[in-house]
């Protein structure tokens, strides 16, 4: 979890170490967001200052401009591209399965808790009255 968040950071603005959350190694993504001035809104063509250091500016056909990083190679470029999310709208299947997951993955940790809580108060409920067969 950890990875992706740290991953996902590196999709938007300049890119971050990792350093300050005690990871010496971050993922950083093959394929990325160009930086705001290079915006698909604002820029259609790259320039040099498109992309933050490390990564070249290369136009897609389906989003328009993306950072690449040409150190990594990326074993699925389509399933990079689409993860990344580059037009921020989230429609592709593979962004809408990371949101997902996120999501059920947020949503059993609640439950969890409440049924550690239910758990404890069960236990206390033993303590206190052993005898009393009704509440529980």
């Amino acid at each position: 979890k950890q990875d992706t968040d740290n991953m996902n950071k590196n999709f938007v603005g300049e890119v971050t170490s990792g350093a300050s959350d005690g990871y010496d190694l971050v993922p950083f993504p093959c394929v990325r967001n160009t930086l705001a001035d290079c915006s698909n809104d604002v820029a259609d063509e790259c320039r040099p200052n498109c992309c933050p250091g490390g990564y070249e500016c290369r136009r897609d056909q389906v989003v328009g401009l993306i950072c690449k990083n040409p150190s990594d190679e990326c074993d699925d470029f389509l399933w990079c591209r689409d993860f990344a999310d580059i037009s921020g709208n989230c429609q592709t299947e593979i962004c809408e399965a990371d949101k997902m997951v996120e999501s059920i993955a947020r949503w059993a940790y609640v439950f969890s808790g409440m049924g550690v809580l239910l758990d404890m108060f069960d236990i206390m409920m033993f303590f206190i009255s052993p005898n009393y067969v009704v509440v529980k």
